[in-house]
């Protein structure tokens, strides 16, 4: 994964970044073929890849809400007698679902990500997959 080339140095960063690949603690991905089927120029490679995908920014807002609800039960001296402090937070979400933008915007992706999207089982999908990808969380 350390030699991830998208064409873009920003997108290769954000792929390595311990939010996505995490290529510092997990170098490596594996990919077993199962089956290829070619049809004229394309084709489809069908197999199983192993990957660690990091994306916890909805479980870091989840665990801080949490947290805040507990400590928001404690007594004024329970308060006094504990690190946790009630946290502040703001969820932003965007106003368009990106996967669907990732979706439509998959055919502009470099051809081994195209290709690396459809052994993924992508091209089919929701552009989950794609989206990774695209946009920075």
């Amino acid at each position: 994964m350390t030699s991830v080339d998208s064409g873009s140095t920003d997108r290769d960063d954000h792929l390595r970044s311990a939010e996505l690949f995490d290529v510092d603690a997990h170098p490596t991905a594996t990919f077993r073929s199962v089956s290829i089927e070619t049809a004229g120029q394309s084709g489809s490679i069908i197999g199983d890849l192993t990957i660690l995908f990091n994306d916890n920014l909805e479980a870091d807002y989840e665990r801080l809400t949490r947290i805040n609800q507990t400590v928001s039960l404690l007594s004024p001296e329970a308060r006094g007698q504990t690190p946790l402090k009630e946290v502040e937070a703001l969820m932003l979400r965007p106003s368009k679902d990106v996967r669907t933008i990732a979706k439509a915007l998959s055919a502009d992706l470099p051809r081994v990500l195209r290709v690396m999207v459809r052994g993924l089982g992508g091209a089919e999908g929701d552009g989950q997959i794609e989206s990774y990808m695209m946009f920075e969380p």
